[in-house]
Parts: C-alpha cells; sequence; structure tokens
C-alpha cells in the first residue's frame, strides 16, 4: 500500500511531526525525520552513518535549513520548533505534498499563491555508500 499525505495532513503541524521517513545504505547509516522538518529525535539527521570502531552511529549532518527566494519574497521550506514551543520557520505550510516513492521521501511544495511554482524534493541513500542525495525540481513555474 502506498503511502502518501495531501495538504491536508501536510499543512497540520501535529500530523507532520508526528510521520516520520527512514532511508537506509546497507552499511548501518540513514537518513531519517519528521514531514514536517522537525527533528524530534537524536536519531533524526540527513546522514548518519555507522563506522565499524564506533559505538554507536555518528550524525555528520542533522539538517540544513532551506530557503528559496521567488518573486521577491523568502521562502522556507523547513520547520524547526525550539524548546518554547515557538516554529521559526515554519516551511510545513507550503508543503501540498509528502509520499514514499521506491521507499524514498518526495516532498512537493506550493510557493507564491495560486499563480507561484511547484517545486520536489526527494532524499535517499544508494546502498554501499554513506552518502545522502537531495534533488530539487521544478514542476511548475510561475505564470
Amino acid at each position: 500500500m502506498p503511502i502518501a499525505f495531501d495538504r491536508g495532513i501536510c499543512c497540520d503541524l501535529n500530523e507532520t511531526i508526528s510521520r516520520e521517513w527512514l532511508v537506509t545504505n546497507g552499511l548501518g547509516g540513514y537518513a531519517a525525520g519528521t514531514v514536517a522538518g522537525v527533528l524530534t529525535r537524536m536519531q533524526h539527521g540527513l546522514l548518519v552513518t555507522s563506522p565499524k570502531n564506533a559505538a554507536s552511529p555518528q550524525l555528520l549532518l542533522a539538517k540544513f535549513d532551506e530557503e528559496l527566494v521567488f518573486d521577491e519574497r523568502k521562502y522556507y521550506l523547513g520547520t524547526n520548533e525550539y524548546l518554547d514551543g515557538t516554529l521559526n520557520p515554519a516551511g510545513f505550510v507550503h508543503l501540498e505534498t509528502f509520499r514514499l516513492e521506491e521507499g524514498f521521501p518526495v516532498f512537493t511544495y506550493h510557493l507564491g499563491g495560486i499563480d507561484g511554482i511547484v517545486l520536489e524534493k526527494r532524499i535517499w541513500m544508494t546502498s554501499g555508500s554513506n552518502t545522502t542525495y537531495i534533488q530539487y525540481r521544478l514542476l511548475r513555474t510561475a505564470d
């Protein structure tokens, strides 16, 4: 059964924080996070490796804050939640859909209103390599 969430779930912080994705590389390494982009566990990160002599996995890249400038406005794709509950930025509000495609997370963002753009982000790892790939693709340009 395919896993896919529409805007009704994607724009609800409680729903997107409670849903997680995980990709692995076959070496004990992985990338994992929430659909909203908030890191809610110590194990979340974009690149976690498992070196042979290490007692525990090593977090090499937790996240990066994605920012897109379009039509003289900044759009943030990620979301950070601070101890006091503050959300900044709150990029999950731009998330149109989330799905797993062949086990890899695919995020679709709608930016700029009705005549705006649609941006797709994919995250994956290849077997046998401590490498995380993130691809961005413009699906629709502004009119």
